[in-house]
């Protein structure tokens, strides 16, 4: 069996330091060599395993919207999330995504900026309060960065690119107008609450054409842009499960398994319950391959770590490497 593990967000952070001793997830990097670092998320990362591949942009916004359970027909969408802007002296940062909107809050802000762009042939939608799409019937020739690759640092650079750049980025700053004064956001900022007044758009594209599944594939995950891949290949998919132990019990006759562990799970549960049990099943032949996925910052490392021989197993039962070492060259400082 063949075990891919997705771990979020493991690439961020301002220091190595806090880590707890992750023995399993050292060996297992160790084992890998040299990682595979590239510029996209981790469900970017993750596309062409499931048969999507790159189109200028990765086409993931109109797999989402399917998966919430809309059809995206043959309109071309975007990802459109809803995010705070602060403005400083020299430039504007996004301070994070805005996950609290009501229904009711997401709908009023969605009418204003329906109403102001319909002669543009843009259509914004809610699929949840959180999750924002904006569709139009004729392509556009843009680039985007992922939202995790922009939180925090100064945007002119990430804008998106493209033959059509300017048209969005003139766009962006008319939804930054439309959504800072209107009375949902007043509401919100006399309550101290997190403002919508931005949206960070992103994985641009059409419906990809229908993948080809992988027989004996089975993916867990919680993030709705993975499982949203796994649908549209047409293969097995739940919820994201608590350990290894778990996920090779619920699918038992699988071939490979794709875990995608909580954005914000704690590294010693992950050792715990993922990357120890995979080190030791490795050693014990119940898994035949693991593949490590970790992200941050809009870029994805990956480690491909076949089954150690004897004497590396027993190497590892005396020393073990250091992880600081093994992902200061890839870890992305805050």
């Amino acid at each position: 069996m063949h075990l891919v593990l997705g771990l979020p967000g493991f690439l961020a952070g301002p220091s190595l330091s806090p880590l707890p001793p992750l023995p399993g997830l050292a060996r297992l990097l160790h084992a890998g060599g040299t990682p595979v670092v590239t510029a996209a998320a981790l469900p970017q990362a993750l596309a062409e395993r499931y048969g999507v591949v790159r189109d200028g942009d990765w086409p993931l916004a109109a797999l989402r919207l399917r998966a919430f359970g809309h059809d995206p027909g043959s309109d071309w969408w975007l990802a459109a999330d809803p995010v705070t802007l602060v403005a400083g002296r020299d430039d504007v940062r996004i301070t994070g995504p805005v996950t609290d909107l009501t229904a009711a809050e997401a709908a009023a802000l969605v009418a204003r900026l329906n109403a102001h762009f319909a002669a543009d042939d843009l259509r914004f939608f809610a699929a949840t309060p959180r999750h924002w799409f904006v569709g139009s019937r004729r392509p556009h020739a843009i680039t985007t960065q992922p939202l995790a690759a922009a939180v925090g640092r100064p945007l002119r650079e990430l804008l998106p690119q493209g033959r059509d750049r300017a048209l969005w980025r003139r766009w962006q700053n008319e939804i930054e107008m439309l959504l800072h004064d209107h009375p949902v956001n007043r509401e919100r900022e006399s309550l101290a609450r997190g403002v919508a007044n931005g949206l960070w758009f992103g994985d641009g594209g059409t419906l990809p054409a229908p993948a080809r599944p992988l027989p004996g594939r089975t993916t867990f995950a919680d993030d709705d842009a993975v499982r949203a891949l796994a649908l549209h290949a047409g293969e097995a998919h739940a919820a994201a499960v608590a350990s290894l132990d778990a996920a090779q019990r619920a699918a038992a006759t699988a071939t490979e398994l794709v875990a995608v562990v909580a954005a914000d799970a704690d590294p010693a549960t992950v050792e715990r319950a993922w990357t120890g049990p995979a080190w030791r099943a490795l050693g014990a032949g119940t898994l035949t391959r693991v593949t490590l996925l970790a992200d941050g910052g809009g870029r994805t490392a990956r480690w491909d770590i076949a089954r150690p021989g004897p004497l590396a197993r027993i190497r590892a039962r005396f020393s073990t490497p250091s992880l600081a070492a093994l992902l200061a060259p890839v870890r992305q400082d805050d």
